[in-house]
């Protein structure tokens, strides 16, 4: 039976290539007129669930090596079936259960202060030799700029910070708080390129660690401070505030309390940047991978449910800019460099965690090329005439 929903499922959302799935002395062709993928299932057990999560599923046994692609590897194999999926969610999400599941959704991101932290744990608080491995010397984790083709992916994370600055206008006399500060990078260069005092905020020890244990070597460490910080507990003003990559674990229930408490913290004058993963059509649900495996309650949200909490806020929306690719390629370079590094990862996790790292970064990369997900850079301040009336440029 299990089988035979396997077969459905490809059949419907596989249109472009001809897939040919061997199990024990069987064999079944889906022919769409070209070479096959042939996909050989070695544990039929795991196609039980199959219909209920298909997407989930087919990870899982990608992880487990219930089966294997013997001519294409897992990102071929998923760039085939995204296309379909999309078009399949489509139709979904006019159905009236999936309504109720979008409105059961934000119960999953229900990210008081004490869930957030072991969310953030779940995540960050990975071995510090793994970021290493795949990610540029400043530890840079979201989303990079490239301006050109020729762009290193240290070119673009420098891109992107400078841009980041640009945008916040940034001088020596600002008090900025870096919301979700990372590993420091980013609060680094803003105090050592525009002497500015900077507080980095984030709920992984990990981060914070590697932050201080930093900060004694740098020469301007007295402009530069970092705790282990929930933004709900921050009561200081600030004439910046900067939040790269954060957002997305705010959960949607919290979105008002967020944008609040920006605006709680923003001088007059001051100038807020938001930028995070966004999703460019109507709202959807988390995929099921993404939400067991990598970011525990995290959400991408659609413009149309952040904007309401903004507007609410009392804060105005002074510049809202869409990157589109730039992700992609980041992705792409970080799987790239995890793939390279395979046999130091094996030295830290098991085949199994790194198949899963490979699938997170095959899919992300795939959701910002075939999927519905884009980079929302979001420039907030108080007053109409804080931020110029016109861009210096678009690249």
């Amino acid at each position: 039976m299990s089988f035979r929903i396997l077969k459905f499922i490809l059949r419907k959302l596989i249109k472009s290539k001809s897939i040919l799935i061997k199990s024990d002395n069987s064999e079944y062709l889906i022919d769409n007129g070209n070479d096959a993928v042939i996909l050989k299932i070695n544990n039929k057990k795991f196609l039980k669930k199959i219909y209920y999560a298909p997407s989930l599923v087919l990870t899982e046994g990608y992880m487990d090596k219930d089966y294997e692609l013997e001519n294409a590897s897992f990102y071929e194999f998923s760039d085939l079936l995204i296309e379909n999926y999309n078009k399949y969610l489509e139709k979904v999400s006019k159905s009236i259960f999936f309504r109720i599941f979008l409105i059961i959704n934000p119960f999953f991101q229900l990210n008081f202060v004490k869930r957030s932290k072991n969310n953030i744990a779940n995540h960050y608080d990975l071995s510090d030799k793994l970021y290493d491995l795949f990610l540029d010397e400043t530890r840079q984790y979201s989303c990079a700029y490239f301006e050109k083709e020729t762009d290193t992916l240290s070119d673009a994370q420098n891109n992107k910070m400078n841009r980041l600055a640009d945008k916040l206008l940034l001088n020596s006399s600002d008090n900025v708080l870096d919301i979700g500060c990372g590993w420091g990078s980013l609060s680094k260069n803003f105090v050592d390129n525009y002497k500015c005092n900077v507080k980095g905020i984030s709920l992984s020890e990990e981060q914070i660690k590697y932050c201080n244990e930093q900060l004694e070597n740098n020469k301007n460490k007295e402009k530069l401070n970092y705790f282990l910080q929930d933004y709900r507990d921050e009561n200081n003003s600030y004439s910046k505030i900067v939040s790269v990559g954060m957002f997305e674990h705010v959960g949607k229930p919290f979105y008002k309390t967020y944008f609040k408490k920006i605006h709680e913290l923003l001088s007059d004058d001051g100038i807020a940047v938001v930028h995070t993963i966004g999703n460019i059509r109507t709202p959807k649900l988390t995929p099921a991978f993404i939400r067991k495996y990598i970011f525990p309650g995290g959400y991408i949200p659609s413009l149309s449910e952040i904007m309401p909490a903004i507007e609410r806020s009392g804060l105005i929306i002074s510049d809202i800019e869409v990157l589109r690719l730039h992700y992609a390629k980041t992705l792409s370079h970080w799987f790239q460099n995890f793939k390279n590094s395979k046999d130091e990862v094996l030295k830290l996790y098991d085949e199994r965690f790194i198949r899963m790292w490979e699938a997170y970064l095959n899919l992300s990369e795939l959701s910002f090329i075939k999927g519905e997900n884009v980079i929302f850079q979001l420039v907030l301040t108080k007053k109409r005439d804080s931020f110029p009336l016109v861009r210096k440029k678009i690249n």
